[in-house]
């Protein structure tokens, strides 16, 4: 049932439920008068960028595009190891590589508070989820780097722990530009590599990004982007943004900013620029159990609206 309030203020009010205080909630009201706008992990806007992937739909040849993305990659402040995947294939959204992933393997396994749709997809396929210590050997881990809730140097000992123990390994680096510090990555242990777009960009629902394997993947994903069956308009937003963006250009804008709004609501810095810790935040209904938000605060907003408001 849809609830009717009178005004803004009263909706703000209610959604908000005494979640945000103080000047974090005023923060989000002058924001655009909603209670969600400092909802963690979400890309900073930036219109003109946003207005420039709308605009730009030409064709882009997958193999050039491949190639200029490794060496996009390998440009970044961050010491990528082991990325030599020999097999690439692009789709729109990650969602797919998880899919896939997962229907392809009996167990599947990744850390608490991480990648909150995976265990939700492990249980409408019907394989068993649990953490990497707890797998059974030879399952799917799904590892997340970076991620708030855990150190890099956690995640890498993880993700070299589900190696050992005969998991087949895939990591997720779509945060990785947005990272407040310069890390060492080793993929000498990961069998896949996700990047993905939209969470450094706004890309809308064309959500570009890229799996990296060492063998070919049996799925459809693979025979789209063999068959050029990939979305033109997705590949293209790819593109126009390792050739007019650098990969750290996010992070090397926004992180004195980041710094700044931290200082200034009293939040603590998380290894991702895009949230910060607030201990005691509760964001309710989440629409999954597996993942919560809560204990953190979406920094996007604040990042995007300094100067524009008191802070």
């Amino acid at each position: 049932m849809t609830i009717r309030h009178a005004t803004a203020r009263d909706r703000f009010d209610y959604e908000n439920n005494g979640r945000l205080t103080g000047d974090l909630a005023r923060a989000s009201w002058l924001i655009d008068q909603s209670a969600w706008s400092l909802c963690p992990l979400l890309p900073i806007p930036d219109s003109a960028m946003e207005s420039e992937i709308q605009r730009r739909h030409p064709r882009a040849d997958a193999r050039k595009t491949e190639l200029l993305t490794r060496e996009w990659l390998a440009n970044s402040r961050h010491h990528i190891k082991g990325l030599d995947h020999a097999h690439a294939t692009f789709n729109t959204g990650v969602q797919g590589f998880i899919d896939s992933a997962t229907y392809g393997c009996s167990s599947v396994c990744s850390l608490p508070l991480t990648y909150y749709h995976v265990p939700d997809v492990a249980r409408i396929m019907g394989r068993p989820h649990s953490t990497p210590e707890d797998a059974p050997p030879g399952s799917l881990a799904i590892m997340e780097l970076p991620t708030p809730h855990y150190t890099v140097e956690q995640v890498s000992q993880q993700i070299s722990l589900a190696k050992s123990r005969g998991h087949y390994v895939a990591v997720d680096m779509t945060f990785l530009p947005v990272s407040t510090m310069d890390v060492e990555v080793d993929l000498t242990d990961a069998d896949e590599v996700w990047i993905s777009m939209n969470k450094a960009w706004n890309t809308g629902d064309l959500r570009p990004a890229w799996r990296f394997s060492r063998t070919p993947r049996p799925d459809a994903l693979t025979l789209a982007h063999e068959r050029s069956r990939y979305n033109r308009d997705s590949m293209a937003a790819w593109k126009h943004i390792i050739a007019s963006r650098g990969y750290d250009e996010v992070v090397l804008r926004n992180l004195s900013v980041y710094k700044h709004v931290c200082d200034v609501f009293g939040l603590a810095e998380t290894n991702n620029m895009l949230v910060a810790r607030l201990p005691g935040v509760k964001w309710e209904p989440m629409y999954t159990e597996n993942w919560n938000y809560n204990d953190l605060v979406g920094t996007h907003n604040l990042i995007a609206h300094k100067g524009r408001h008191f802070w």
